[in-house]
């Protein structure tokens, strides 16, 4: 193995290990999402595939509330959209940092939460790319 490979290893484990506090939280905020998707009549699958494939809790929480108070399916997803604009410049930032080309940089820019983000921070333009991918993990399980 070389050092390389080693350190990105280690980078994972660090990363995870910083995510468990906020997969915590995330726990937490993921049942209160689910308490409100059932009071607005979603069911059971519907608000875990929304979790799944929206994982943006802005997002989730947009949606539900613009649907709940009679909406429509253009003004939540314009909700959704407005708040998740932000990823734009946190991609645009943390870019160079991955590897690959365009397919393996579109998925590991999956792995961007704003807390895994923020705890890759390097300085200088640098991000720790093993450690965020290892610090979403936890909060994407939960």
């Amino acid at each position: 193995m070389t050092d390389e490979a080693r350190r990105g290893g280690e980078g994972y484990v660090a990363g995870v290990r910083a995510g468990w506090p906020f997969a915590l939280v995330v726990f937490v905020v993921a049942i209160s999402f689910g308490v409100l998707a059932r009071s607005l009549g979603w069911g059971v699958l519907a608000p875990i595939a929304f979790s799944v494939i929206t994982f943006s809790v802005g997002a989730q929480f947009a949606v539900a509330a613009v649907m709940g108070a009679g909406g429509g399916v253009f003004a939540a997803i314009a909700a959704a959209v407005l708040l998740n604009v932000r990823f734009l410049p946190m991609g645009m930032a943390v870019g160079p940092s991955l590897k690959g080309g365009p397919l393996r940089r579109a998925l590991e820019g999956q792995t961007i939460l704003t807390t895994s983000w923020a705890l890759a921070i390097r300085g200088g333009g640098r991000f720790d790319r093993a450690f965020m991918i290892g610090a979403t993990v936890p909060q994407y399980v939960t």
